[in-house]
């Protein structure tokens, strides 16, 4: 699962923290309800660049059998060197649960 979170932050200080905690909290319910895992950002992040972003994560991850974790890996890694949005928004995502987590989709 997911959670964009693009421009839900409002902008003043302690955006950080407040994001942390909105993440933090949409998370644990989201554990307790059965979910295994999910991607969240610690900050606010462009909505273009989020939307590449769960379009690549779902196709690696159901039709590429790539673990969550590896992918959010690969994301960062290939962030060197670039500027803006298309390198923050990558960075803020967070994945949590078990970093070798793989999915199988049965439809």
């Amino acid at each position: 699962m997911v959670y964009g979170s693009c421009s839900s932050t409002p902008a003043r200080s302690g955006r950080a923290a407040a994001s942390w905690a909105r993440t933090r909290a949409w998370c644990l319910p989201s554990s307790a309800s059965g979910t295994q895992a999910a991607v969240a950002p610690l900050w606010n992040v462009d909505d273009k660049v989020a939307n590449d972003f769960a379009q690549g994560f779902y196709k690696a991850v159901l039709k590429g059998g790539t673990a969550p974790a590896e992918y959010l890996r690969r994301r960062r890694a290939g962030t060197l060197g670039a500027a803006g949005a298309d390198l923050s928004t990558p960075l803020a995502y967070l994945f949590f649960g078990h970093p070798r987590l793989t999915v199988q989709w049965t439809a």
